[in-house]
């Protein structure tokens, strides 16, 4: 309706994403992404609200922080020996995976919201 793809479309901007290969690029990624059903799991996160996925995404990123913090003060123990790649996987992984829900929760509070002209 704004006209974006049609701009898109007269600047070009298709023809030098094929001519990259970036097309091919995402016909090639179609089956890890039906594989791991992760449009069923956006559609079903439209159904959640985006203040609660924000909330669980801040919660993943400050998680490795905290941590460290919490060792630092002495609260809890720093990790010794062979547990000390689990906890970086662990620190890693949570801030990865919080990353990637706050653009998650981003994209979905986007489409959540109502285009002013249907309000009332």
């Amino acid at each position: 309706e704004s006209g974006l793809l049609s701009a898109a479309e007269e600047a070009g901007v298709f023809s030098k994403l094929e001519s990259a290969g970036a097309f091919s690029t995402a016909e090639k990624l179609l089956p890890l992404v039906e594989k791991f059903k992760l449009l069923s799991l956006f559609e079903e996160l439209l159904e959640v609200e985006a203040g609660l996925l924000f909330t669980a995404a801040n919660f993943l990123i400050v998680f490795t922080p905290v941590v460290l913090t919490l060792q630092i003060c002495g609260f809890v123990p720093f990790p010794q020996g062979p547990v000390i790649p689990v906890e970086a996987l662990a620190c890693l992984s949570t801030g990865a995976a919080g990353f990637a829900l706050f653009a998650t929760a981003f994209i979905i509070g986007n489409l959540q919201e109502e285009p002013a002209s249907f309000q009332q």
